[in-house]
């Protein structure tokens, strides 16, 4: 049971389910996200950003082997003259897309969702060092439920547990030494997950949420952590 819960179940994905309107963070700055069905696997909207006070045009398209991943182009933004954001559907409930994009050459976590979430603290000050990985966190991922707990060994090490209704397995993490603020993480205790790895990057800005993508025997899945209280 344990492999099947890092299986997506995309085969009845549809370019339809990514449409919709979507509360979005990209590194903690907020907007709203509206994506509509053009035609095949693209799609059309727009990215009110918040921190601009704008509305950017959006266009997006679904990737023809990974049915439930997405890539998210928005226009002129962030004084970039595209963003892309690749994230993966929840394929269980399709409310959420979680990943990854780059600014400047740089990764970011983002997380885009239909249904109700914290919203990221305030901006904390300073870079991002590993105790800042250090908490306990709500798991959401691929539409299934849990807690992950991490504490900061030494150096870039971390160790923990994650917990759903179906796994109780420690953790080890590890943060990127080129990248301050991505990690990896890794479960222990149970050999059909050895394989698994979650790649996400803690947003700098409120140091409180990890966004990215689970790597699983059966392809990519998107999650996201946010700290409690």
């Amino acid at each position: 049971m344990s492999v099947e819960l890092f299986a997506p179940l995309a085969d009845t994905v549809r370019p339809a389910d990514f449409a919709g309107q979507y509360s979005f963070f990209h590194d903690g700055w907020p907007g709203t996200l509206t994506l509509q069905v053009q035609g095949g696997r693209a799609l059309r909207g727009t990215y009110r950003d918040e921190r601009f006070a704008e509305t950017f045009t959006v266009i997006a398209k679904v990737d023809p082997v990974v049915r439930h991943r997405v890539a998210i182009t928005i226009r002129d933004f962030n004084w970039l003259p595209e963003q892309v954001f690749t994230g993966c559907l929840s394929t269980r409930d399709r409310q959420v897309i979680a990943g990854t994009t780059r600014w400047r050459d740089e990764p970011f976590g983002f997380l885009a969702a239909k249904e109700p979430v914290r919203e990221p603290d305030v901006y904390r000050s300073g870079p991002v060092e590993p105790a800042d990985f250090a908490g306990h966190y709500e798991l959401v991922h691929d539409g299934l439920r849990g807690t992950v707990e991490l504490a900061h060994e030494d150096g870039l090490a971390l160790t923990g547990r994650l917990r759903t209704a179906e796994l109780d397995l420690a953790v080890r993490g590890e943060v990127d030494p080129a990248v301050g603020h991505g990690i990896t993480l890794r479960l222990t205790g149970d050999l059909r997950l050895s394989t698994v790895r979650f790649t996400g990057h803690l947003f700098t800005r409120p140091k409180n949420t990890i966004a990215g993508t689970v790597e699983g025997p059966a392809g990519p899945t998107g999650f996201y952590l946010v700290k409690r209280g």
